[in-house]
This record gives C-alpha cells, structure tokens and sequence, in this order.
C-alpha cells in the first residue's frame, strides 16, 4: 500500500510539474510577442546579470537567485527592463530543512542622474507595528498617502520627490514597492510579470520620473527630462 501511494504521489507530482511547465511556455510565449509589437528585445535567459546587479531586497536575498524572461527597451525616450526574478530561502528547525521560492515581477527605469534613495512600499500591519517603535517612515503631507504607503529616505528628497500630485497619481495607480537607486528608478511586486501588470508599472514609474520637480533634477547635475 506504501509503495502505491509513493508511486501515486510521484505521479501526481509529474502531473502538476507538466502542467506548470506548460504555462510558463505559454507565458513567455506571450511575453516575447508583447515585447516584439513593443519593439523591445526579449531573452529567456539574463544576458544582463540582473540577478545580482542590485543590493537591496528584494535582490541579495536569500540563494539561486535568477532573473529570466528579460524584456529590455526604450520608454519614451529613457531605458528600461521588466523581468522575472525569483530567489529561495532555506530554513532549518536542526531536525528538518525547507525551501521556499520567492517570486518578483520587477520593471526598471533609468534617470538622466544619480539621485539619493528612496523607497515606496505598501503600509501593512508589521510596517505600522514598526512606526509605532519609532522605526524610519517618513510622514507627508497627505494623509491617504501616509496610511497608503511606508516612505524611506532623506526626508528633504522625500518631500521633494513625492509632490501633492505625485502622490495622488500613486494612490489612484495602486502602484507597487519602487525604489529610486541611483541612476535608475524601480518597481516590484509579488508574482510574475504580465504584459498589463508591466505596463502599470512602467507607467507608475513614469508618473514618479516625470513628477520630480526641475529644481532637483538642476541640485544633481541633470537636465531636466523635460528640457526645461
């Protein structure tokens, strides 16, 4: 009886692993065409090492991290990729080991400046449980947006960047974590990349770019992308 369900278990499990695979065909199918009526390149693979380009979580977590299904191009006028990235963690209680894999769509802008960081992400119960201790999150001057959203970064460049129209253009978006880093602003969230949920979040990161008043774009030695 053991062994038949061993063998049924096996089966089942060949079953499901099929399955998966199939749809992971057919999304990178769909990925790839969304991609060519974009006129931008697409790699199954990382021919970039996104994998390991980035310090901050969600990257430098964790182990057999690997970026694939690599969209790169040009989005009005500044460079971009969107890609999967996913990593495991392994937890160990000393009599059983587990692994878990995370899983990330991630799209990526690049700025015509090094800008200080900054980090956007979702307000939930531990984040607020944090606030409550007194951790980092910068309050502004709405308060939707504060309820919304935990606010990283120097407070100065925070206020700066996230202006009133900025942070209504956010809120409506229901955009996910981004984070400015350096000369390139970026957006995550859980799961894998969809061509919609790409274009909801280049265009996030757009509203967030194209916010920046001028004067901070002039503080670090850029043009400001409007010309201005």
């Amino acid at each position: 009886m053991s062994i038949l369900l061993v063998l049924l278990g096996a089966a089942a499990a060949a079953v499901v692993g099929w399955w998966s695979y199939q749809q992971d065909q057919k999304r990178r199918a769909a990925l790839a065409a969304f991609a060519a009526a974009k006129g931008w390149s697409f790699e199954p693979g990382d021919p970039h090492g996104l994998a390991d380009r980035w310090p901050e979580p969600p990257f430098g977590i964790g182990h057999s991290r690997r970026a694939s299904n690599v969209m790169t191009g040009v989005v009005d006028g500044r460079a971009m990729f969107a890609f999967d990235y996913r990593y495991k963690v392994t937890t160990s209680t000393g009599k059983s080991q587990s692994t878990r894999t995370y899983h990330h769509g991630v799209c990526v802008l690049a700025l015509p400046a090094y800008l200080p960081s900054l980090e956007v992400g979702p307000e939930n119960v531990l984040t607020r449980f944090g606030n409550s201790l007194g951790l980092d999150d910068i309050e502004l001057e709405s308060e939707d947006f504060n309820r919304t959203f935990r606010v990283r970064g120097a407070p100065r460049f925070a206020h700066d960047v996230l202006t009133p129209r900025t942070m209504e253009a956010l809120l409506r978006s229901g955009c996910p974590s981004w984070r400015i880093a350096g000369a390139e602003v970026m957006a995550w969230d859980d799961g894998k990349n969809e061509p919609l949920r790409v274009l909801a979040s280049l265009a996030a990161l757009e509203q967030v770019v194209e916010g920046i008043p001028d004067f901070v774009w002039k503080d670090h030695g850029a043009v400001p992308p409007t010309g201005l």
